[in-house]
């Protein structure tokens, strides 16, 4: 009789500590889940910022390589104007001289 109740004490003693371990085991995965999910949106998060400062890098690549060549053909702008200026004030002197020399001959 005592041996049985030995038994039967052993037996709940070794159920209780499995039960024991099992809910052990469930914190861990439980614990496991949550920072697997921490650890993706983590990822997540350094892939957005990575993404955003390669686009907002672009961007700025961009905009400097437009201003450059805003600043070249300006550049090439003003010096066609000023071309363009100076053939329009030589070809006016050649016509006035011209129309004096054309005068001249009339009289």
């Amino acid at each position: 009789e005592r041996l049985k109740a030995d038994m039967e004490k052993e037996k709940a003693s070794s159920v209780a500590a499995m039960n024991k371990k099992l809910i052990d085991a469930e914190e861990n995965i439980k614990l496991l889940r949550r920072e697997i999910q921490e650890s993706k949106a983590k990822a997540v998060d350094a892939t957005k910022e990575a993404a955003e400062k390669a686009i907002a890098s672009t961007k700025t690549d961009h905009q400097n390589e437009i201003d450059r060549l805003k600043k070249k053909h300006e550049k090439k702008l003003q010096n066609f104007q000023a071309l363009t200026k100076v053939d329009t004030e030589r070809a006016v002197a050649v016509a006035v001289e011209e129309a004096v020399a054309a005068e001249r001959r009339k009289n």
